[in-house]
């Protein structure tokens, strides 16, 4: 689990797999790289009522965190400091408030690639070509059951990124919390990081 007081725009369009060629080539050409290329395809992600869509078909990340604050008639709480200080004529150099919960969920590699790809051969070989692959319907099911505790869990409409990626080495799920709700004591709609997690 990670808190973020907001998601770049780079960390969002890995999520979304936004890549232009060049950042394809350049990601390849990185030795560390985990992600083939060949097997991007078959990542999703989940929208809200668990509607499975190819990942990056809908709106960015950056969008939906936008549209959640927008819906719930608040304003992200950093931006809301930065301008309170900026009309005093001061820069704010603290902390920023943690609005957004990173939740990475998976199992066994082993497991999960079963679970994604069934009995068919997988080449981990870095640059192999896996483009035979069809994905295997238990991870869609494993997908929605997850997506449906969390929602259960934290409220469906906060639940603004849920993006499962099969195309490192063990398929896993990112999903972005945006914990918003109604604040008994102020009488209003607010993040309620520290109060969920």
């Amino acid at each position: 689990m990670g808190n973020l007081a907001s998601m770049s725009t780079g960390e969002a369009n890995e999520h979304q797999r936004r890549f232009t060629e060049k950042m394809w080539e350049n990601r390849q050409n990185r030795r560390k790289n985990n992600i083939d290329r060949s097997r991007s395809g078959l990542n999703f992600e989940l929208l809200r009522g668990g509607k499975q869509v190819p990942l990056g078909s809908e709106k960015s990340i950056k969008q939906r965190i936008a549209e959640r604050y927008k819906e719930a008639g608040i304003q992200d709480p950093n931006v809301e400091r930065m301008e309170r200080y900026k009309a005093k004529g001061e820069v704010y150099t603290g902390k920023p408030y943690r609005t957004i919960c990173e939740l990475i969920l998976s199992g066994n590699a082993d497991f999960m690639r079963n679970l994604a790809f069934g009995d068919q051969k997988v080449d981990m070989t870095k640059g192999a070509d896996n483009s035979h692959l069809v994905l295997h319907p238990e991870i869609i099911k494993w997908a929605k059951d997850v997506y449906k505790a969390l929602a259960k869990r934290y409220g469906e409409e906060n639940i603004v990124s849920f993006v499962v990626h099969v195309d490192e080495s063990s398929p896993h799920v990112h999903c972005c919390i945006l914990p918003i709700y109604y604040d008994e004591n102020k009488g209003r709609n607010r993040v309620m990081y520290r109060d969920t997690f």
